[in-house]
């Protein structure tokens, strides 16, 4: 049997079997496994801190009492890159540097958001025979892109209180053509109170409703354009 040699605190060697010295070791590295398995498991188990989900308050626009256009649109989920494209509150530092709030997010992705409440916004105006966001419509004839381009908090150099900037491009879409028939920026910029949450999501709420009533303004108002011009060349061919 071999055996292995160990110096002792007074100067003396003690003579292990080394099967025993082996299964010592053995021993000890299981102890080590187990100890950092029970932390990776603690650190599995641990969600850390609670995250708010938020949704994003808006008013309407008024109901009009111009009649309804007979026009069915079509409202595509809108376009946008990482920075807008997802439910984390934004902010924009320094002009360049982009970092997502760590206590809050939005319930949905600005996306979805953005394309229920254009939905909800230009039903209210009762201005339109139909609005909705589903292909299957059969006798939809617009499509309404939005390509949004700007949604977060601005902290400008020297403010310690942000601004809510947000910016999105609107298209106009025939259908059966395909053609771009208008399109229209909307940027809005809403000062923040206070540093805080609830000032955030008031600002997020004033700009989003302003882009609201400018945008489903300005769809309501093209599309009238649109069909007197419809009207006009249907009349010219019938005097043909």
């Amino acid at each position: 049997m071999g055996y292995n040699e160990t110096a002792t605190i007074g100067g003396k060697l003690r003579r292990y079997p080394i099967f025993q010295t082996e299964r010592v070791f053995m021993i000890r590295g299981v102890c080590v496994f187990v100890f950092v398995a029970c932390l990776a498991g603690c650190a599995l188990l641990d969600p850390g801190p609670t995250m708010t989900s938020v949704i994003l308050p808006v008013t309407m626009p008024e109901p009009s009492l111009a009649g309804r256009l007979p026009v069915s649109l079509r409202v595509s989920r809108p376009v946008a890159d990482g920075a807008t494209g997802t439910d984390r509150i934004m902010a924009l530092m320094n002009g360049y540097e982009v970092r997502a709030l760590d206590s809050a997010k939005w319930a949905d992705s600005i996306p979805a958001i953005t394309q229920r409440q254009l939905v909800d916004a230009l039903e209210s105006t009762r201005r339109l025979a139909g609005v909705s966001w589903e292909e299957n419509v059969a006798d939809q004839k617009y499509r309404l892109s939005t390509d949004i381009r700007r949604f977060f908090l601005r902290y400008d150099p020297g403010n310690a209180v942000p601004v809510v900037d947000t910016g999105m491009m609107f298209s106009l879409i025939r259908l059966d053509t395909g053609v771009v028939i208008a399109r229209h920026f909307i940027r809005i910029e809403a000062p923040c109170r206070e540093n805080t949450l609830d000032a955030f999501v008031a600002a997020f709420s004033e700009a989003m409703t302003k882009t609201l009533a400018q945008a489903s303004a300005w769809v309501v108002e093209t599309l009238e354009a649109e069909q007197s011009t419809d009207a006009g060349k249907k009349k010219y061919r019938k005097k043909k």
